[in-house]
């Protein structure tokens, strides 16, 4: 399929599921996102859906942990949240900007979306106790500890937003990502999103791919209690970084 055919066709597909997407969080979701029930199975299999649309093709490698975890990926590209939604019933943490796009500010708040408002003098300790009350209440929550995306290289894993885990006792497990070009060790840069990149030209840069592989391993999981949110950051920059790289080389 040529080109400018797959992106029509592709982007068809995706309008009419933000659509369906759009009516069934209106009807169904209330800005939660439990483990295991009708909601967290409706928006993996949107998030599912999606990939499938785009020509994702996902590996998943480890077992995940659930209920009470806090998930702390690299952070590569905007497809990270779909990969990580398919693959977990889970809150993100986003920037509160998100609110106020078109479409997906409302899919975001309804699929249990929470929000940090960054340049606000509280906004670590709100943040904190909103994502340590979902963490009581035996949610997920995926934390991008960078901060923002990268090119792989992987920036410093801030840990303030840990503490969450810590005061709820909760889990907290590594999840690196990896998105291998032809060559299977290099980065695919189609899915970077990075310093100046036009958010659509991303998309149509990916929706011109014919496929596009994706790898997501769930590494050795750690106990927040008892632990500084520093050791917490290191543990998981540390842990991710040996995936990275062993995938750069072999």
């Amino acid at each position: 399929m040529m080109a400018p055919i797959r992106i029509m066709y592709k982007t068809i597909l995706l309008i009419l599921l933000l659509i369906i997407g759009a009516i069934l969080a209106l009807l169904f979701l209330r800005n939660t996102m439990p483990t295991h029930g009708p909601a967290a199975t409706m928006t993996r299999l949107w998030h599912r859906t999606s990939l499938r649309i785009l020509g994702i093709k996902v590996h998943m490698h480890g077992d995940r942990q659930d209920g009470n975890v806090l998930f702390v990926p690299n952070h590569i590209s905007w497809l990270d949240i779909s990969i990580l939604g398919a693959l977990i019933p889970t809150h993100f943490l986003s920037k509160a900007e998100i609110l106020y796009w078109p479409v997906i500010g409302m899919l975001a708040s309804r699929t249990g979306t929470l929000y940090i408002k960054r340049g606000s003098k509280n906004a670590s300790a709100e943040s904190n106790e909103v994502m340590q009350h979902a963490l009581e209440q035996q949610h997920n929550i995926v934390l991008f500890a960078e901060g923002t995306t990268t090119d792989g290289s992987m920036r410093k894993f801030h840990g303030r937003l840990m503490q969450s885990a810590i005061d709820a006792e909760g889990l907290i497990q590594p999840v690196a990502l990896f998105y291998p070009d032809e060559s299977g060790h290099a980065i695919n840069r189609k899915v970077l999103y990075i310093d100046e990149m036009h958010f659509l030209k991303s998309v149509f840069t990916i929706l011109a791919a014919p496929s596009i592989p994706a790898e997501a391993h769930f590494l050795e999981p750690i106990e927040a209690q008892g632990k500084s949110r520093d050791e917490l950051a290191r543990y998981c920059h540390d842990s991710i970084y040996k995936i990275i790289k062993r995938e750069r080389v072999n």
